[in-house]
C-alpha cells in the first residue's frame, strides 16, 4: 500500500511538473515600466517610463482590457481622466465592475477608457 502511495505520489508530481512548465501568462494585458527604453515585442516606451501599445482609444498609449476597455497611460490633464481617452471612448463609458482596476494603480497619468 505504501509502494503504490509512493508511486502515485509520483505520478501527481510529473504531471503537475508539466503543467506548469507550460504555463505561459499573458503579458499583453500588463503595463511595465521601460528597461532603459526597452520594451516587450510590439509594446514602446513612453515617457521612458511606461511600456504601452498605440491603441486607437488612448491619446498616447495603453493596454486592451477587454473588447471595449483600455487602460489608457499619457493623460494630456492629470485632473481630468478623460484626456488619456480618445477615438470616442470616454471613462464614463467604463462599468468598473466588468474588469480588474489595478492597472492604473500607482500611475496618476493613467485612466480606464471605453467603448
Amino acid at each position: 500500500m505504501i509502494r503504490y502511495l509512493g508511486q502515485v505520489g509520483v505520478a501527481l508530481s510529473l504531471v503537475l511538473m508539466g503543467a506548469t512548465s507550460c504555463y505561459t501568462p499573458d503579458l499583453t494585458k500588463e503595463i511595465y515600466l521601460c528597461d532603459r527604453g526597452k520594451c516587450p515585442e510590439d509594446f514602446y516606451c513612453i515617457d521612458n517610463k511606461y511600456c504601452t501599445k498605440k491603441l486607437d482609444e488612448c491619446v498616447v498609449g495603453g493596454v486592451q482590457i477587454s473588447d471595449t476597455a483600455t487602460a489608457c497611460v499619457g493623460r494630456t490633464d492629470v485632473n481630468n481622466a478623460n484626456s488619456a481617452c480618445a477615438g470616442g471612448a470616454t471613462v464614463s463609458k467604463c462599468d468598473m465592475q466588468m474588469f480588474e482596476k489595478n492597472l492604473c494603480t500607482g500611475i496618476n497619468i493613467c485612466s480606464y477608457c471605453c467603448r
